[in-house]
């Protein structure tokens, strides 16, 4: 009898001393994962300090009324950027507005738009009463493969984050992330994980949610304080929608005939890359100077131009009210059109840029590629008549 107590004793202790040690790895197999949950917890309730939500209330004319106006609401984000409360949102969802309301954990405040950096597409308001925690600005100009956290307003819910990473800085200087919003997150940020504020989120890449476009952090600091200081800050606009091309062979600008020169400004040589207008707004300067879908843009103000990109960034540039001088191809002639800059609004369709007027669908992305054949096979063929 007593041998079979100790056996059954021993038998026991055994089982015990398996489960402490089976526990222990279980432990041990997870804790990492607890520390990843509660370390994200943790970050998520620090960002949302910074995130707010707002709200536009404006006046529109409907149709469905008799012609009489109704009330629409805009609903979108904001980041807190400073000790004062100021708040950076989306130009777009502010500019036209009657009433600006800020929403931050249940409570609304009404808010005055400050100015807007056209130059950005961001916008700088300021709600009746100081309100949660600016974030801070990550020093880092690159995050290319860096993991993010997006933060912004998403169906009826404040600051609703999700997951994604940086792909980098695009030839428009604005930051690229496959990180899925929805368009009321426009406004919000896009942060790293160490809580640190990477860019202000101010659209998405034409039909796609999970690339998202943000102004670099970087660039937020002059921008408010140019607002704060001197008020808006415009930028160039001249209307038109462009695409890359390449020409091969390319097209030879013989400096006695096809030159292009202005005041202290030449534009010759071999064009094998350019910049084709696909689009022209009605009623813009580009469309008062002349220019037609079509035109090989090889020219700005005396500078070559070879990437949509690269004219993009000198239209904004350039000064509103100012005559640019555009130097361009068409029926295999150079032609001038000196156009009058103006001002970009914040509502208005993204033109001079790389992209369409409106979202393409893979049909009108076919019926985009097929143009730009043939109008390369119509540039080489008139240069060969040339020659």
């Amino acid at each position: 009898m007593l041998t079979c107590y100790r056996t059954a004793a021993r038998n026991l202790t055994f089982a015990v001393i398996w489960a402490v040690f089976s526990v222990s790895n279980m432990y041990a197999a997870e804790r990492p994962l607890g520390s990843l949950e509660n370390g994200m917890n943790d970050l998520i309730y620090s960002l949302s300090r910074s995130v707010v939500t707002i709200e536009n209330y404006r006046s529109v004319p409907s149709s469905a009324f008799g012609g009489n106006e109704t009330i629409e609401n805009l609903v979108s984000s904001g980041v807190i950027c400073d000790t004062f409360g100021h708040i950076l949102v989306s130009a777009a969802m502010v500019t036209e507005h009657d009433r600006l309301i800020v929403n931050f954990e249940n409570h609304r405040y009404p808010a005055n738009l400050i100015a807007v950096d056209y130059l950005n597409d961001i916008a700088l308001i300021l709600p009746a009463q100081k309100i949660g925690a600016p974030a801070v600005a990550s020093p880092k100009r690159v995050c290319a493969g860096q993991m993010v956290v997006a933060m912004g307003h998403a169906y009826g819910l404040r600051a609703t984050p999700t997951i994604g990473f940086c792909a980098g800085l695009r030839p428009d200087g604005n930051l690229q992330f496959s990180a899925s919003i929805t368009p009321t997150a426009v406004g919000g940020g896009v942060f790293d994980l160490q809580g640190n504020l990477l860019g202000i989120i101010v659209g998405q890449m034409g039909r796609s949610t999970d690339v998202t476009i943000a102004v670099p952090a970087h660039q937020l600091s002059g921008s408010v304080g140019h607002m704060l200081t001197h008020g808006d800050r415009q930028a160039g606009y001249i209307g038109v929608s462009t695409a890359d091309i390449e020409i091969t062979p390319g097209i030879e600008l013989p400096t006695s005939v096809t030159a292009v020169s202005g005041p202290q400004r030449t534009i010759h040589g071999t064009i094998d890359r350019g910049v084709i207008v696909t689009y022209v707004s009605p009623g813009s300067p580009a469309e008062r100077a002349g220019l037609v879908r079509g035109d090989l843009i090889v020219g700005f103000y005396g500078q070559r131009i070879t990437t949509a990109a690269d004219l993009a960034r000198m239209v904004k540039l350039a000064r509103p009210g100012s005559f640019v001088e555009v130097n361009y191809i068409r029926s295999n002639r150079v032609l001038d059109a000196k156009i009058l800059i103006g001002k970009k609004s914040a509502g208005a369709p993204m033109a001079d840029i790389d992209q369409y007027p409106s979202e393409p669908s893979p049909d009108s992305l076919a019926k985009v590629l097929q143009y730009l054949k043939q109008e390369t096979s119509r540039l080489e063929q008139r240069l060969k008549r040339a020659r």
